[in-house]
């Protein structure tokens, strides 16, 4: 295919990628077959190659019809002039307060160009234009955000914190009980007397909890909703009068009702199973109890869509998962009982993360939350956004040396100019939903806001093609909206990232990621090559929840793993286990460490952070699991059955952490005073969190 390609021409023009370079350095060109069935998924009218000349024609007539971009971005509230391909016309900016900004004392529509007279505030806002001439309305937004977004403000202290799924908290007294938010406020306060300042977790939004229980937090019922899972029910149940049962134990008598037994397998793994069925059982008659409760009936009342939430889950319930084969798209039939228990779960996880978010904020500390890229096909946000999302497209990745096969993560695209005709006000719901509480805010696969893979079913990950995604318009609704909650963003930027997303994450202020079990490969280029540090645009840290803990790395046990599910071949795992042995050689040398043992992972590990605490990083996180050597990851990505991912617990209970020798030597490592960043002593005002 050419440039001149009619076919190639209509995919450019529409936002298809027609060639790129794989992570191998050939150069990829999707089919003509696999670009034609990508446009008609886009919605472009074209059923063979010999159309894309017409569908280019129509393309064209309709972008020189366009009477104003249906997206304008207003960094620091400064909007360019802009170009207005209409006769005269009254024009009005309806700002997202509900305020009205109309000619001539705000701004101004003269000779085509549009001109805003005065610095717009921070947010979505509504452009109108009304044609004098026959009455035509044509609508636009305007992202009024901060260039770059939210930081701390420079000062003396440094900042580091630990990684650790909630899910996989645990307590002495209860060895098989699932972690709740009374377990991560209690990671906090052990924190708190290390000198910690950041706890990150893994997102903790809602997933399908009842049998087949799909648990993957990176595939949720909706990015807007909590998973009721982690509600703390001990607190709210005493104050209900509702009798748990048991003898009790320093927090609470839970025995009775099972909350701390039975939650896991006799491998250690969480049974999701096991512990939802009894937290089920006193969320509902916590529902059944509170239903008039004021300070619920008032929350209610500010997250409307909580309700409808609520009931698609009821439906889902009465119905089945599959809401495309419901008699009606929303049955109104559902159990009342079943919408209070949801609506009711909701507010108390609300209502709990608040109250941790003041504590941990009182003392200068974060939480972390983790933006997940998609949500699950059959979720509530697929179902109530109808034509936002793409049916019967998945987002992937191409094939590459860690997938040969490729990708396929199973959850459906959003459609870029869908999005843009919203104001993109749907992602922006998912930023200040997360931001509400969370102080830091990780989105993954920051890739996502340029371009995502979309993989076809009939064609595989092999046949997808890449689409491009407005940039800078989703960077102004992030920038935005973490600038409005005094929240720090980090973009997961790891892998093949292009020059676009490098550029546009230093222009706008947002954090990156350094992993030295990527970075330290560097050591191998040359003899006085010295260990990479991280730079001060960066949250530093050995590995991450998608890779190998830093056991199996430090000794190339991941390298057998990945062999194992047919990743390696026999040659390639002798190849890689060499290049390993080298690297603990170099590392070793350059970190000052003793003849390095590969089955003793924590001096490296110690040395490696203490290093990366020596940099400028914004901040430096251990993986608590690296303290004892943890030899199995929390997840093996392209897996679903081949391991059991999202499910395995700390082998170290939360009051044994601070006694343990190999974390104790990790916190001390990075413990040390240095330069770095602090929390802004007026932070803008916290947004109270919205549903929808």
């Amino acid at each position: 295919m050419s440039a001149a390609d009619p076919l190639v021409e209509l995919a450019q023009r529409v936002g298809l990628v027609t060639g790129y370079q794989a992570t191998n350095g050939q150069w990829v060109q999707p089919s003509s077959h696999d670009l034609v069935a990508t446009l008609r998924s886009y919605g472009v009218d074209l059923e063979r190659v010999e159309d894309a000349g017409a569908a280019l024609d129509r393309l064209e007539a309709a972008r020189a019809a366009e009477v104003v971009s249906p997206v304008l971005v207003a960094w620091d509230g400064q909007l360019a002039p802009v170009a207005v391909r209409l006769g005269p016309a009254l024009v009005m900016l309806r700002l997202e307060s509900g305020q009205e900004w109309t000619e001539p004392a705000e701004l101004s529509l003269q000779d085509g160009w549009l001109r805003l007279l005065r610095r717009l505030p921070f947010g979505r806002h509504e452009l109108v234009l009304l044609a004098r001439q026959g009455g035509a309305e044509y609508r636009a937004w305007i992202l009024s955000a901060p260039r770059v977004a939210w930081r701390p403000v420079a000062g003396s202290e440094r900042r580091w914190g630990v990684f650790v799924p909630t899910y996989a908290l645990r307590r002495r007294d209860q060895p098989s009980a699932i972690g709740d938010l009374a377990d991560l406020e209690a990671a906090f306060d052990w924190l708190a007397t290390q000198g910690g300042q950041v706890v990150v977790t893994l997102p903790m939004l809602a997933t399908f909890l009842d049998e087949p229980a799909e648990i993957s937090p990176y595939a949720p019922v909706s990015r807007r909703f909590w998973n009721e899972l982690f509600v703390d029910v001990r607190a709210p149940a005493a104050r209900a009068g509702i009798d748990l049962g048991g003898a009790g134990t320093d927090r609470g008598p839970d025995r009775g009702a099972g909350l701390g037994d039975e939650t896991t397998h006799g491998d250690g793994l969480v049974d999701y199973a096991g512990a939802w069925a009894p937290r089920r059982k006193v969320l509902a008659q916590l529902a059944h109890r509170l239903v008039d409760d004021p300070e619920l009936v008032h929350w209610v009342s500010q997250h409307p869509l909580v309700e409808e939430y609520a009931r698609f889950r009821a439906a889902g319930a009465r119905h089945g998962r599959d809401w495309r084969r419901w008699p009606r798209r929303l049955p109104h039939d559902g159990d009342k009982a079943e919408v209070a228990f949801h609506v009711t779960a909701q507010w108390l996880m609300a209502r709990q993360l608040a109250r941790l978010q003041r504590k941990v904020s009182a003392r200068g500390q974060l939480l972390a939350l983790d933006l997940p890229l998609g949500s699950h096909p059959d979720g509530f946000d697929v179902w109530r956004e109808g034509e936002l999302f793409v049916e019967g497209i998945s987002v992937g990745a191409p094939p590459d040396g860690f997938f040969t096969r490729g990708q396929d993560w199973g959850f459906p695209p959003i459609h870029p100019e869908r999005s843009r005709a919203q104001g993109h006000a749907f992602l922006q719901a998912c930023i200040r939903h997360h931001v509400a509480h969370a102080g830091l805010l990780r989105v993954d696969h920051i890739l996502g806001l340029l371009r995502l893979y979309w993989v076809r079913p009939e064609g595989g990950a092999a046949g997808g093609v890449y689409v491009h995604y407005p940039l800078e318009e989703l960077l102004a609704i992030i920038a935005m909206e973490a600038a409005r909650a005094g929240a720090v963003v980090v973009g997961e930027n790891l892998g093949t990232v292009p020059p676009e997303i490098t550029e546009a994450m230093t222009a706008h202020g947002i954090l990156g990621c350094a992993v030295s079990q990527f970075d330290a490969y560097d050591v191998l280029a040359g003899d006085e090559r010295a260990v990479p540090m991280p730079s001060a645009s960066s949250v530093a840290s050995l590995n991450t929840h998608d890779t190998a803990t830093f056991a199996a790395f430090w000794s190339g046990a991941d390298a057998i793993d990945r062999a194992q599910l047919g990743l390696l071949n026999a040659e390639e795992v002798v190849l890689e286990q060499d290049q390993r042995a080298r690297l603990r050689v170099a590392l070793a040398a350059r970190l000052g460490l003793a003849e390095p043992d590969p089955f003793d992972p924590v001096p490296a590990a110690a040395a490696l952070l203490g290093h990366a605490s020596q940099s400028d990083a914004a901040l430096v996180v251990i993986n608590v699991e690296d303290g004892w050597a943890e030899p199995n990851p929390q997840n093996v990505p392209g897996t679903v059955t081949e391991r059991p991912n999202w499910r395995r617990r700390v082998a170290v209970p939360l009051e044994d952490w601070e006694s343990h020798p190999g974390l104790v030597r990790l916190v001390e490592a990075v413990a040390q005073p240095r330069p770095g960043w602090v929390a802004a002593t007026a932070a803008p005002p916290r947004l109270a969190p919205e549903a929808g």
